[in-house]
């Protein structure tokens, strides 16, 4: 409701006047005097609210429950099979099997090493992976951004009794259509598997901000 204003009339006018001045007071006084207690459920439709008038101040601290806000992006992948790393070769892990994958985040047929942005924004990025059993050399695992960039790095010497189970993590700010992968290195000076199921292998990423 607009605002309403007068000026009042000076004393001693017609009596007519006086009772005017008398009706543009009690209009003054009224604005804004209907609140929520006076509107019945859901008599004000979703179409009667202006474009952008209901701001983060008007919502009282913990009126918005989690159910009634929309699923953030968020994918988990991983290989249900061991992949091999040759010696001191870079390779970008491929995962066939999707926990979960809120946006077409990644493919199971296409590019299946990457977790692809659809909703750009700050993600929380993460994986991991592990080295069969060996003593020799060092092992490593990278988070890449668009194949050029490590925005994620683990490393540590080789293990012969327990082998070799790396994670590393980044937040990172995503364009829409930029893409993760997570890379292994080894140097035991032949190929070593790594990873080979949900347990011993895996990438994922969510939204945590616009």
């Amino acid at each position: 409701m607009a605002q309403v204003s007068y000026t009042p009339l000076s004393p001693g006018a017609p009596e007519n006047v006086n009772t005017l001045n008398t009706i543009l007071a009690a209009i003054t006084a009224g604005v804004n005097s209907v609140d929520s207690t006076q509107l019945a459920s859901s008599s004000v439709a979703t179409a009667a609210i202006q474009s952008g008038a209901v701001t983060a101040g008007k919502i009282a601290s913990g009126a918005v429950s989690y159910d009634k806000l929309t699923t953030f992006p968020h994918v988990r992948v991983y290989n249900s099979s061991a992949q091999s790393i040759s010696d001191s070769t870079s390779t970008t892990l491929t995962f066939d099997t999707e926990k979960y994958d809120t946006e077409a985040m990644h493919s199971t047929s296409a590019n299946t090493g990457r977790l692809t942005c659809v909703t750009a924004g700050l993600y929380l990025i993460g994986g991991f992976t592990q080295f069969a059993s060996n003593g020799t050399g060092n092992r490593q695992l990278q988070i890449v951004h668009n194949a050029t960039t490590t925005i994620g790095m683990a490393s540590e010497p080789g293990f012969a009794s327990l082998g070799n189970t790396l994670s590393c993590s980044a937040i990172y700010r995503l364009a829409a259509t930029d893409y993760v992968t997570l890379v292994a290195y080894q140097t035991s000076g032949g190929s070593l598997n790594a990873g080979g199921a949900e347990g011993t292998c895996g990438f994922w990423m969510a939204w945590i901000g616009a």
